[in-house]
């Protein structure tokens, strides 16, 4: 309420705004059209992908156009980069493969050693991993150790003849019984 009684300030405040519902009179305030500022943009920027590029190399048949108001016009892109320089990956390679006119063969069994132990290796690892899954899948099914220590034996007393004693096995160790 204070901005409204004073004049000077209420012409900055109602300057931009107009009704917003309109109730069938026309409208109280006008917009103020001053000069407007011309907004310049930032030229888009087209991005490098494989779709944009394949859009930008020839890929159809040639095109021959001629014409009186066209001059003879032929539209083909070169697709071969001769002009590359490839690199050099002499550091890399071994001695015995840097010259390209030299015979390799003798090298193969070298080259087979390396192949069978990696293979070797693997096979062990593969062996060592399932083993321990085999061995836990059978811990997993062996009884615990709380029933093992209330498992019990019965004998009958009288398979066994008095003043002898019999060897049974339990729990895989042998258990001595003398009949008295």
């Amino acid at each position: 309420m204070n901005a409204i009684t004073k004049s000077v300030n209420v012409t900055y405040f109602l300057r931009a705004s107009t009704t917003a519902v309109s109730n069938g009179s026309s409208c109280i305030v006008t917009v103020n059209k001053g000069k407007k500022e011309k907004v310049t943009s930032v030229p888009s920027i087209t991005p490098k992908t494989s779709y944009t590029l394949a859009q930008n190399s020839y890929t159809g048949p040639i095109r021959i156009s001629s014409g009186p108001a066209v001059s003879t016009q032929i539209s083909q892109h070169r697709l071969a980069h001769t002009d590359i320089r490839v690199p050099s990956f002499d550091n890399y390679r071994k001695d015995i493969s840097k010259d390209p006119t030299a015979n390799t063969r003798g090298n193969a069994p070298e080259k087979e050693n390396i192949a069978y132990a990696v293979a070797a290796g693997t096979g062990l690892a593969t062996a060592y991993g399932a083993k321990s899954v085999v061995q836990s899948l059978v811990l997993s099914m062996a009884p615990s150790a709380d029933v093992l220590a209330v498992s019990k034996i019965e004998v009958k007393l009288s398979n066994i003849p008095e003043g002898q004693s019999m060897v049974f096995k339990w729990r895989g160790k042998p258990l001595f019984i003398r009949h008295r």
